[in-house]
């Protein structure tokens, strides 16, 4: 039996594919050497790395990381709005019971002197 994904469940970096960059092209000389801790990546010497970063102007990003990243943030908006929303009825609900509930306590003053 094989195994299915559900195509909302797959992540940004699934969707991203990344293109190989080419560093040896030109000098010869080493740019930098990256070594992988954990899910992270270290990066050292890079005193003669001349590459732009991703975020320099002309650069492209490939892949549509910045669109699902965007669209995550979105949805995320979305459900902290519709959070805020569910309080606030919730909110106005209690207010409303908190104001019943004096009204009541009114009503029984009046009863019991009355009947005093």
């Amino acid at each position: 039996m094989g195994t299915t994904k559900n195509e909302e469940t797959v992540t940004w970096t699934e969707k991203a594919e990344p293109k190989p960059v080419s560093l040896s092209a030109g000098s010869g000389v080493t740019r930098g050497k990256s070594e992988s801790v954990g899910s992270q990546q270290k990066r050292d010497n890079r005193t003669y790395r001349s590459e732009s970063s991703i975020f320099s102007p002309g650069t492209a990003v490939t892949g549509g990381v910045l669109d699902n990243l965007i669209d995550e943030y979105c949805d995320q908006v979305e459900l902290k709005e519709s959070e805020i929303q569910r309080l606030n009825d919730e909110v106005n609900r209690l207010k409303s019971r908190v104001q019943e509930f004096k009204v009541l306590r009114v009503e029984l003053q009046k009863q019991f002197q009355e009947a005093s």
